[in-house]
């Protein structure tokens, strides 16, 4: 893949993405009527280790020094929380739905951008926050059909991940993004063992495939996207994230026998652009001359 262009490589990643979060959301949806969350997020905090031990292997005790431990263990703690929140919602609401959702992520980090780290926004900015919300309340749709809970953990688990965006922007002033990501696997497994202790149901051999599967695509989904934001610009990668909505509505009608409504593609078009607003407004952020 190094012989491809950086933008054919940071969409070929995008899209591997999309493609192993819908893989995960629908196999936490099959599994979960079985095996709570709980063991599931424990599992998938022991598969990504084991994932990953050839990384911290690789950069050895040296590699994984850091003044940042309290932050760390932060962003673990959000990070479980968002996982969590994740699992509940694709358990709890049709899969198109809440992926279409999660195009809210870059409006969130936006925010919380402007509010922790003091950076300015400006109206522009604001107003695609606006508009992308709109597009949000178009696809809960409150008041035209029930506000379940699974809407209210897919909300959670986007605001959470804009809150894990605005610390790993902090962390990664002092650490590399690979060390970052080491140690919020690392620290979300003693997070995530008392509650599957406590929700403990053992898997039947015939559901062990879906519990490690749930680990592993969750896990390379986290990894594609840090290569697709690593080969190329937001900007060029980001649409391709989209992906995500047509390989869950696909997945949700073969194995669940669910159909979108229009209305789920139209919110998320608009949450789309509005995000995709947001990214380009901070690139030419980035970009602009500084004064002094």
């Amino acid at each position: 893949m190094q012989k491809l262009s950086p933008a054919v490589r940071g969409a070929s990643w995008m899209l591997a993405a999309a493609f192993s979060y819908s893989i995960a959301g629908a196999l936490v949806r099959h599994i979960s009527v079985d095996i709570s969350v709980f063991v599931l997020a424990f599992m998938r905090s022991v598969v990504a280790l084991i994932m990953f031990a050839p990384m911290m292997l690789r950069v050895g005790r040296t590699g994984l020094r850091t003044t940042q431990i309290p932050l760390h263990i932060l962003r673990a703690a959000v990070t479980y929380a968002a996982i969590m929140f994740w699992f509940l919602g694709v358990s709890a609401m049709p899969l198109s739905d809440y992926h279409a959702l999660q195009f809210t992520l870059p409006l969130f980090t936006l925010a919380f951008t402007a509010i922790f780290l003091r950076e300015k926004i400006g109206s522009t900015g604001w107003i695609a926050v606006s508009i992308g919300m709109v597009g949000a309340m178009i696809i809960i749709r409150p008041g035209f059909t029930e506000f379940g809970t699974g809407a209210i953990f897919a909300i959670s688990s986007t605001v959470s991940y804009g809150l894990v965006n605005v610390m790993v922007r902090v962390l990664t002033r002092k650490d590399s993004a690979g060390l970052t990501v080491i140690y919020t696997n690392a620290l979300m497994l003693p997070l995530s063992i008392g509650p599957a202790i406590w929700f403990w149901t053992a898997p039947t051999l015939a559901q062990w495939p879906f519990v490690i599967g749930v680990g592993v695509f969750s896990t390379l989904g986290m990894t594609f996207l840090a290569r697709a934001i690593s080969a190329a610009d937001a900007r060029v990668v980001q649409p391709f994230d989209f992906a995500r909505l047509p390989f869950a509505a696909a997945l949700a009608y073969i194995f669940f026998g669910e159909v979108s409504d229009i209305w789920t593609w139209v919110g998320a078009v608009i949450i789309f652009f509005a995000g995709s607003f947001v990214l380009r407004r901070e690139r030419r952020a980035v970009l602009a001359p500084k004064n002094g």
